[in-house]
C-alpha cells in the first residue's frame, strides 16, 4: 500500500523539529568496514541438519555506535542493561541501609503545549531535561534515569502503522519499529514525527495525584505503572531509547536523585556463568561462519556456549564499602 505524508504545519514548516537532534540508528552508513559481518554462530548439533526446530542464532560484529544502522541495536541493549542493573541492583543497596525505595515505574513528564517552543533549540533541549527532574520530584519521584524525547508520531499516520502490523507498546519495538523500517515507504524518519518534547523516567517514588499536580504546575505527568521485573524494566528501558533525542555531546540516559552518580556507587560486579541448552535438551557450541552467514562450519565445533548473568553490587555513598573499610 503506497501512503503520503500529510505536509507539515505552517508553525513546523517555520520552525524544524528539532532538527539538532537525531534517532537512534539513522546514520547513512558506518564508518567501520567490518560492521555488519557475521562473527560466528551458535547452536546445538541437530541445527546444521534442521534449523528450523533447533536453536541457530548468528552473531555480529558492530561498532555499538548509537547512530550506526548496524550497531545501535547493541548500543540500546547495552544502554538498557545498565539501567536494569543501576535500576534494580541500587535499590538493594538502599534496601540494607533501611530505605524501601518502592517499586521501579515509568512515568513520562510533558510540558504545556505553550511552553514547547522554549525546548526546540539545543539549548532548550538542556534545560527540557532540568524542567523535567524539578516537575518530577514535585511530584513525588526519588530518581532514576531519565530519557528525553522531541518528538511522537503522527496521529494519521499511527493507523497506517498498525495497517502493516506493527503493534502499540513494548512488544517488538512497537509502531516506532515501522518508522525505523519505513514501513510507509515515506523516505525519512522526521517525515513519521511531530515535534512534541517530553521526558521518559524510569524510578521510585510515590507520585501526587495527577491533576492536582497539573493544576498546580501546568505539566502533565502519564504514569505507565509498575515494572517489578528485570525483565520489564530491561524492555521498557530498550523501548524508550529506540526513539530517544540524540543530540551530539549529550548522554542519552540521565541519571538524577537517589540514582545519581553522587548518590550510588558501584562497588562490584558479579558474573555468574552456565551452559546454553536447546529446548532439545542438547547442549549449544559455538561455531565459525562465513562472513555473510551464508555457511555454518559445522564441522570446526568449539566451546560450549554460555549464558551469563551479572549482577552489580552498589552502596549508598557515605557508606563504607561491603566487608567493611579496608586499612
Amino acid at each position: 500500500m503506497d501512503y503520503d505524508a500529510a505536509p507539515p504545519s505552517t508553525d513546523e514548516a517555520q520552525h524544524p523539529p528539532a532538527v539538532f537532534a537525531t534517532l537512534p540508528g539513522q546514520a547513512d552508513e558506518c564508518g567501520e568496514s567490518e560492521c555488519g559481518n557475521v562473527i560466528g554462530a551458535e547452536a546445538c548439533s541437530h541445527a546444521e541438519h534442521n534449523p528450523e526446530d533447533h536453536d541457530l542464532r548468528l552473531f555480529y560484529q558492530t561498532c555499538e555506535g548509537r547512530t550506526c544502522p548496524q550497531g545501535f541495536e547493541d548500543w540500546i541493549n547495552d544502554r538498557a542493561d545498565k539501567a536494569l542493573h543501576r535500576l534494580v541492583d541500587g535499590k538493594k543497596a538502599y534496601a540494607e541501609e533501611g530505605k524501601n525505595l518502592g517499586p521501579v515505574k515509568h512515568v513520562i513528564f510533558s510540558p504545556p503545549p505553550e511552553e514547547t517552543d522554549a525546548y526546540r533549540n539545543e539549548d532548550g533541549y538542556g534545560q527540557l531535561v532540568r524542567d523535567a527532574y524539578e516537575h518530577a520530584r514535585e511530584a513525588g519521584m526519588d530518581g532514576g534515569v531519565a530519557i528525553p524525547h522531541l518528538w511522537r508520531l503522527s496521529d494519521d499516520l499511527k493507523a497506517c502503522l498498525r495497517d502493516e502490523g506493527y503493534g502499540i507498546g513494548e512488544e517488538n519495538g512497537g509502531l516506532w519499529q515501522g518508522v525505523h523500517d519505513d514501513a510507509l515507504g515515506l523516505g525519512h524518519w522526521r517525515t513519521y514525527v511531530t515535534f512534541s518534547p517530553h521526558v521518559h523516567l524510569l524510578g521510585t517514588g510515590y507520585l501526587e495525584n495527577a491533576r492536582e499536580f497539573n493544576d498546580r504546575t501546568g505539566w502533565v505527568y502519564h504514569n505507565k505503572g509498575k515494572r517489578p521485573s528485570p525483565g520489564s524494566v530491561h524492555s521498557t528501558a530498550a523501548y524508550i531509547l529506540s526513539h530517544a533525542a540524540l543530540v551530539d555531546g549529550s548522554r542519552a540516559l540521565r541519571w538524577w536523585g537517589v540514582f545519581s552518580y553522587n548518590k550510588l556507587a558501584k562497588v562490584e560486579e558479579l558474573v555468574r556463568r552456565e551452559p546454553k541448552t536447546c529446548e532439545c535438551g542438547e547442549p549449544i557450541y559455538e561455531y565459525p561462519t562465513t562472513k555473510d552467514g551464508t555457511r555454518v562450519g559445522w564441522e570446526h565445533r568449539g566451546s560450549p556456549a554460555e549464558r551469563v548473568e551479572k549482577t552489580v553490587l552498589y552502596r549508598v555513598v557515605g557508606k563504607p564499602p561491603p566487608g567493611g573499610v579496608q586499612c
